[in-house]
């Protein structure tokens, strides 16, 4: 994650307000919560101890998936062949970046999860604030995720 790039639309998950730089964290201008940075992800939530296991490898290799997950992944290609390059997009629940291949070709994307999984870039809890300004995301994707959150509801809205 280039944060410089993202700090200008990042905010806290306590109040909303933006955040700035504080030694390797960020803090929130206002209510000075603070953000660690850990193994270059931003960590907003703890993630659960019950977390699954990253297994990046295996589900980003194709020949390991479901006829469904093949569809899925082409139904994903369609889709996106029609957002520009230049889009913000945050790939919201990416999990272990399945479909990494075919968000590679946008320069900014932003990956958050609840679990720290190896392309992540932002540790977050999916059923609250997102760490994020209101209207500075040109593009949400949400793929394969409702099944893995706790509340799918609060998750959507």
């Amino acid at each position: 994650m280039r944060l410089n790039e993202w700090l200008p639309l990042l905010a806290c998950t306590t109040c909303g307000e933006g955040l700035e730089p504080h030694g390797e964290d960020l803090r929130c201008t206002v209510c000075n919560a603070q953000v660690k940075q850990e193994g270059g992800r931003l960590i907003f939530a703890v993630a659960p101890t019950d977390a699954p296991e990253n297994t990046s490898r295996e589900a980003a290799n194709p020949s390991r998936w479901s006829r469904l997950r093949h569809a899925n992944y082409r139904y994903l290609q369609e889709v996106l062949s029609a957002v520009p390059e230049s889009s913000r997009i945050i790939d919201l629940g990416t999990g272990p970046n399945q479909f990494g291949t075919l968000t590679s070709r946008f320069a900014k994307i932003l990956r958050i999860d609840f679990v720290p999984y190896q392309d992540v870039d932002v540790v977050a809890n999916l059923n609250g604030r997102l760490p994020l300004e209101q209207n500075s995301i040109d593009c949400v994707l949400a793929t394969n995720v409702l099944e893995h959150v706790p509340e799918p509801r609060s998750f959507l809205s």
